[in-house]
């Protein structure tokens, strides 16, 4: 990986944030990451869910840009004010999808492109792993995603940390 370019990355992701909104900004965007490491280091879900380093990297990254550029308003606000971003994303988890593309504008740029090493396999994988992740984050979808997870671990027969690692889909 590139450092310097990760670097850049970075610098790029705090100047996406927006300092006039209250909550959804770069503050809490380094506070989700942190959290997430942390769940992921200390609460033992790396090895529970035999996660991978690009699983690893997917997860941080996804926390980090999970509200980049966020504006401050809800989708019901972008959807009923018939906003840009709501038109763009037809009306579909505005804000989420808002922040995927930003992320991967970001990651794109030749400059910041601190994955420029990996296969194109490997960004598929990763890609969809940003991507699935911060869509979840619309809470208009939680009860259903919930709903899913419920499923999932009652299918996998999921109890007690036995066959967590069947969470993951490792073929997607």
């Amino acid at each position: 990986m590139n450092e310097r370019k990760l670097a850049m990355f970075f610098e790029d992701v705090y100047k996406q944030y927006r300092r006039d909104v209250q909550y959804h900004n770069d503050l809490h965007g380094v506070d989700v990451a942190h959290m997430m490491n942390l769940v992921l280091t200390e609460g033992g879900l790396l090895n529970l869910l035999e996660l991978e380093h690009i699983d690893v990297m997917a997860c941080i990254i996804a926390g980090l840009c999970h509200d980049l550029g966020h504006d401050g308003f809800t989708n019901g606000y972008h959807c009923n004010a018939l906003t840009e971003r709501a038109i763009r994303y037809n009306d579909v988890s505005v804000q989420e999808n808002y922040h995927v593309a930003e992320t991967f504008a970001i990651i794109k740029k030749d400059e910041t492109n601190f994955l420029e090493s990996m296969t194109r396999d490997e960004m598929t994988v990763f890609r969809k792993r940003v991507i699935s992740m911060i869509l979840a984050t619309d809470m208009a979808k939680h009860m259903a995603d919930l709903s899913a997870l419920k499923t999932l671990v009652e299918t996998k027969q999921i109890k007690n940390g036995e066959n967590a690692h069947l969470v993951v889909n490792k073929d997607s």
